[in-house]
């Protein structure tokens, strides 16, 4: 399993303030895509279901042993 970190998503949620960052727990690349079709916030608010290729480059990948996929959404609460 890798974990995934998109410390900067354009359209994360579609709050007013849409940036955010987002945390995937994943065996690769494909489940990541999965993942997130698949993901409803805890707050029920859907989030942007895809990252860009240039978000991909420059997302932090490390290995993490014994864990189950998850995904994590940290929005940008911006000024409110």
């Amino acid at each position: 399993m890798k974990i995934y970190i998109f410390e900067r998503i354009e359209k994360c949620t579609p709050n007013h303030h849409e940036e955010g960052g987002v945390v995937v727990i994943a065996k690769d690349k494909r489940q990541v895509y999965k993942l997130l079709s698949e993901h409803k916030h805890e707050y029920s608010v859907e989030f942007r279901t895809e990252i860009s290729q240039e978000e991909f480059e420059v997302a932090k990948v490390y290995k993490v042993e014994d864990t189950e996929p998850k995904v994590y959404i940290f929005p940008d609460s911006g000024c409110c």
